[in-house]
């Protein structure tokens, strides 16, 4: 099934190219195709950089409530949700 939404949004956008900028329709496909390609040669690589940049934020958010908590022994992690 993806490959066949794929398939259409391949023939749409290459038909786009087509109309909007005049080449001929083998050239239309190419630059259609050449989106896709780039995208899953360049799609791990930021995804690699957005994961990294993710864990090393997250880092720092650990590190900084665990200073904070030792700073103040009184603190309540959890809410108490008694019903009154």
């Amino acid at each position: 099934m993806k490959s066949i939404i794929c398939n259409y949004v391949l023939y749409f956008f290459s038909k786009f190219i087509q109309d909007k900028y005049g080449y001929d329709k083998q050239k239309s496909a190419y630059l259609a195709g050449a989106v896709y390609d780039v995208s899953m040669v360049v799609a791990p690589f930021l995804g690699r950089v957005i994961v990294s940049t993710h864990q090393t934020a997250t880092t720092k958010n650990v590190l900084y409530i665990d200073s904070h908590i030792n700073e103040t022994q009184n603190i309540h992690l959890v809410p108490d949700i008694t019903p009154t």
